[in-house]
């Protein structure tokens, strides 16, 4: 069953499965209609209620400190800290809430710069079991060295990494070391003992998502 609901700037577009396990999928764009039907189809295979959460301030809610932005003259405003809080603690009660889910066992999965937020999150919160980051944008200045002075927090059972093997090839200097920032990442995570599971893909930053999705759901969702 496929149900949208609205709570203060966010939408929820919800596959449920009828049970506690549920995995967020925080997305750049209101979903399409095709979306929604793969949404249906993976709560089916998986017995996982999914939610997309769209709506969000995309550059603002989901950078973990202030930098520089892409373009000339811009910034990330650094507030994913409220971001965290607002969803654990609000959003995400409301949501299930309403759907009576009592023992949450809840999964987090960000594309792009969500991707970014939800490798973070899994640092910041005990409120997710697993995470997946699909073309994170882990060259986001000082990630790499903030993750090697940081733990994930033991609650995460899982972490999910893919990235296109051309989103290296871009002029952009700075997002150009996203392949070598995630490798150090996953670096990083391998030697504190993590379980986690790296994928390189084909195609880029740009390459059909829900294919990329479908993939980290197969790792994160594994066992239920």
């Amino acid at each position: 069953m496929l149900q949208t609901r609205i709570y203060h700037s966010l939408q929820f577009d919800v596959a449920e499965a009828g049970s506690d396990s549920l995995c967020y999928i925080l997305v750049p764009e209101t979903p399409s209609k095709e979306q929604l039907k793969w949404l249906e189809s993976m709560a089916e295979r998986f017995a996982c209620t999914l939610v997309f959460v769209s709506g969000f301030d995309w550059d603002d809610c989901f950078s973990p400190w202030p930098a520089e932005g892409i373009k000339k003259g811009e910034w990330f405003k650094g507030s994913a800290g409220m971001t965290l809080s607002g969803l654990v603690t609000d959003y995400f009660p409301f949501l299930e809430t309403g759907f009576r889910i009592v023992n949450p066992k809840r999964r987090l999965v960000g594309v792009s710069l969500s991707g970014l937020f939800a490798l973070w999150a899994a640092h910041n919160s005990d409120a997710f079991t697993a995470v997946a980051s699909v073309s994170g944008s882990l060259w986001y200045d000082g990630f790499p060295e903030w993750v090697a002075k940081h733990r994930l927090s033991p609650a995460v059972e899982k972490i999910y990494l893919s990235l296109g093997e051309r989103e290296k090839n871009t002029i952009n200097t700075r997002m150009a070391r996203v392949e070598d920032a995630t490798r150090e990442v996953v670096g990083t995570l391998s030697a504190q003992d993590a379980d986690v599971v790296f994928e390189m893909t084909p195609g880029s930053h740009f390459s059909a998502l829900l294919p990329r999705l479908e993939k980290a759901l197969a790792v994160i969702l594994a066992g239920d």
